[in-house]
């Protein structure tokens, strides 16, 4: 029975440049973006970077040497645990076989850059190919630090933490701005007024409004009524009856409506908008709910917006339990 075929797949990359020591540099940079891509350890690109600056010096000043419009090639790949950099000049010198050695004077260039380049990596080769010379300089460099696939789920996961961050700034802006009504207000209904036309500009909303349960604790009762009246808004809800603003309280818990209109039989049914319900708490008491509304052509509310409307919901929890507006004029 013949055996499965197999496919050998090598990567690599590679970049041209004139004889000219300012672009070694550039193509340092390039490798260095390619290695750390793909999780090369810090301390392991420092020796790489090191024995292939010296590689592309030489092939410049020696190589390259009285050969006007000479280039330098430059090639790597990394294969399972093998870096390998090839450097190939137009130059024809073949270095002897014999080990470098670090020369006497060690200010002096010849040799350094040969011992250096043995020192730091794991196999240096030379050849001499139709175009010229070609340094391969190749280095164990064992497993990644992080697999691509684990770079890009890590990547993901800085900008989640990154997209939190920024919520959480929003969310404190927007404490601060509730909190500055509510030191000029003098009284809830006020309030409410600047709070929720606030928070509507905020979060793009259609219509937002509060209801608190009744001094009976029977029914949800509409503190005030939205700047623009909206006939299909109930003055009162009984706690016995069906609808997102009664689940949300009872259940101590929000309740998202992308389309009122898909639910018969709820107060909001005739509205034919996307509603957020969000419980009032102080602590483990229910006080009541605040509804926001959003227009369904604008889509439903982000996960942004609708961490803005719980700082809301919670803050009134505090400021129905503090009476903050007792003894006001």
């Amino acid at each position: 029975m013949p055996m499965n075929p197999q496919l050998a797949y090598t990567e690599f990359a590679e970049c041209q440049f004139p004889a000219d020591l300012r672009c070694v540099r550039l193509a340092l940079e390039k490798i260095g973006d390619y290695c750390r891509a793909r999780g090369l350890r810090p301390a392991l690109w420092g020796q790489v970077e090191l024995a292939i600056a010296e590689g592309l010096n030489n092939a410049v000043e020696h190589g390259c040497a009285g050969k006007p419009g000479a280039e330098v090639l430059l090639r790597w790949s990394w294969h399972q645990e093998m870096l390998t950099i090839e450097i190939t000049d137009p130059g024809g010198y073949l270095p002897g076989p014999e080990p470098a050695r670090l020369p006497e004077d060690l200010l002096a260039k010849g040799g350094r850059g040969a011992y250096l380049m043995g020192s730091l990596m794991d196999c240096v080769e030379h050849q001499l190919t139709d175009y010229g010379h070609l340094l391969r300089l190749r280095k164990n460099v064992g497993n990644p630090g992080w697999k691509p696939e684990e770079a890009a789920k890590m990547e993901s996961t800085i900008e989640s933490m990154a997209e939190d961050l920024s919520r959480s700034y929003e969310d404190l802006a927007a404490l601060f701005h509730f909190a500055e009504e509510l030191a000029v207000s003098t009284t809830l209904a006020e309030f409410l007024d600047r709070s929720l036309d606030r928070l509507l500009i905020l979060v793009a909303g259609q219509a937002a409004f509060v209801r608190f349960v009744s001094e009976g604790g029977n029914a949800l009762e509409l503190i005030r009524p939205p700047l623009s009246p909206l006939d299909w808004l109930k003055e009162s809800l009984p706690l016995d009856s069906e609808g997102i603003e009664v689940s949300a309280f009872k259940n101590g818990a929000a309740v998202t409506m992308e389309d009122c209109n898909s639910r018969p039989g709820d107060p909001l049914h005739s509205h034919v908008e996307g509603a957020f319900a969000c419980p009032i708490f102080f602590r483990s008491t229910a006080l009541g709910c605040l509804v926001v509304t959003r227009s369904i052509h604008l889509g439903y509310f982000s996960t942004g917006e609708l961490g803005l409307i719980r700082v809301l919901a919670d803050f009134l929890g505090i400021v129905r339990t503090a009476n903050c507006f007792t003894g006001r004029d």
